[in-house]
């Protein structure tokens, strides 16, 4: 009796010994084959975020663009208050993003210049809308490309000739003769 207990103990011991090396040796082989894959998965979120990154100070660079275009459009309508508060908000947008390689000093120097600008009520605004348009100008030297062709904020839109007076005939309605008017009466 004592030999079957040591048999079976010895089995039991035999067993779980086999299930352990299994455990591991699975465990190994699973590491091992998607360890690879993980590094390719964390270098493409790396690679992500990257991008991400890079569009959302692309999107500051163009939302202070788009600011500096408002803000010329209020002061030719004379909104000063509107004009100011669109050149602050593109310094505000400025202040977030980050330049491109090589035009760091530029861009804090015109990322400075924009936040201590201050438009003022005035009959003459020729000169305060020149310099609005000259921060743009610079703004859109700093970007990296105009995006898919985009128009830049300092050049005006293509100037389209509104359309001549047409020349087209109007007609004329037909005027229907009564019934039997046109032929000849029997008599």
């Amino acid at each position: 009796m004592f030999e079957k207990a040591k048999a079976v103990l010895l089995g039991a011991v035999v067993v779980i010994a086999v299930g352990a090396a299994l455990y591991v040796g699975g465990y190994w082989y699973a590491n091992r084959q998607f360890s690879g894959e993980k590094q390719q998965l964390n270098a493409q979120v790396d690679a992500a975020q990257a991008q991400l990154s890079e569009l959302s100070s692309a999107n500051r660079l163009l939302r202070a663009r788009f600011a500096l275009y408002q803000a010329a459009a209020q002061l030719d309508q004379r909104n000063f208050g509107s004009a100011n508060t669109h050149l602050h908000e593109a310094a505000g947008m400025l202040a977030g993003a980050v330049p491109g390689a090589g035009v760091a000093a530029d861009f804090e120097a015109l990322r400075d210049e924009l936040a201590g600008t201050n438009i003022q009520v005035a009959e003459d605004l020729e000169a305060q809308r020149a310099r609005v348009l000259d921060f743009g100008r610079r703004l859109d030297a700093l970007l990296p490309a105009n995006p898919e062709g985009a128009p830049s904020v300092a050049s005006p839109a293509p100037a389209v000739a509104p359309p001549g007076p047409t020349t087209t005939p109007t007609p004329t309605p037909a005027v229907e003769a009564p019934a039997g008017a046109g032929s000849p009466a029997p008599q």
